[in-house]
């Protein structure tokens, strides 16, 4: 039995790679003949659950290092665990997250091809779109692309991050590109992809939105609804953003390792 990341280099990977743990069928571009029996030898029993909530748990650890080193007198430098930082834990692991989520797209996409299911170039428009969100989650573009809109025209309340304006354009355009696609998947796979949608967009979008309102002077600094302070609306925020791709990761785990196609029959 292999590890999961070995079973993914070998789907996405060029066919001499793959040959090397199924040499006959894949030299003789018979990939489909091979990919199902590949999947049932080397994959970990349960893996498209244990996968993410092993990310979860780390996800949880460093939320928790987040608020432990913002603590008074706390032993903890902060800067490391500064989940409104760059170049710091939480922002590698966003970023591996967003390749990770990449990689196991590229790998449906490969799977797809193997067995000639429909709909296959979604996957890969798929795997460019989340290979981009971890660029920019490493760059910070959508933060700094925002900063030079607020230059030429200041937003005030919820759109007071000029970012977000753009950001729900963009989230409307990726829904249209990607209707036909949700409206061929079948019932549980489209539940758990919308659950991973409203997971991270109520991260990335709603908690900055808010945090705007109260940031652009709506409020007193620092006053949140419910009794939340500054540090714990990021935590919130970066928490569901997290978790909104672990839960993205399993959705494709449960593509790449169910025997089904990931859609339902044709009319």
């Amino acid at each position: 039995m292999t590890f999961l990341p070995i079973r993914l280099l070998s789907l996405i990977a060029p066919a001499g790679f793959a040959s090397i743990r199924a040499p006959a069928c894949v030299r003789q571009r018979h990939v489909h003949k091979c990919v199902m029996p590949l999947i049932r030898q080397i994959d970990p029993p349960g893996s498209a659950i244990l996968v993410p909530a092993a990310l979860a748990a780390v996800a949880l650890a460093l939320v928790f290092l987040y608020w432990l080193s913002g603590r008074p007198g706390s032993p903890l430098d902060p800067a490391p665990f500064d989940l409104n930082a760059e170049m710091n834990l939480p922002a590698l692991f966003s970023v591996a997250l967003w390749i990770g989520a990449a990689l196991v797209a590229l790998a449906c996409g490969r799977r797809s091809r193997a067995e000639g299911w429909r709909l296959g170039g979604y996957w890969r428009i798929m795997a460019a779109l989340f290979l981009y969100l971890g660029i920019d989650e490493a760059l910070m573009i959508h933060e700094r692309s925002g900063a030079l809109v607020s230059r030429m025209h200041e937003f005030q309340g919820a759109f007071f991050y000029a970012w977000v304006v753009a950001g729900l354009v963009f989230l409307a355009v990726v829904g249209l590109v990607f209707l036909r696609f949700l409206a061929a998947l079948r019932p549980a796979n489209l539940v758990l992809l919308i659950l991973a949608a409203v997971v991270f967009v109520t991260g990335a979008v709603g908690f900055e939105m808010t945090g705007a309102v109260f940031e652009s002077g709506g409020e007193e600094p620092g006053t949140f609804p419910l009794g939340l302070t500054w540090r714990k609306a990021i935590a919130l925020e970066e928490g569901f953003e997290m978790l909104g791709v672990i839960l993205l990761i399993h959705f494709l785990l449960r593509v790449l390792t169910d025997p089904r196609p990931p859609f339902r029959a044709a009319a």
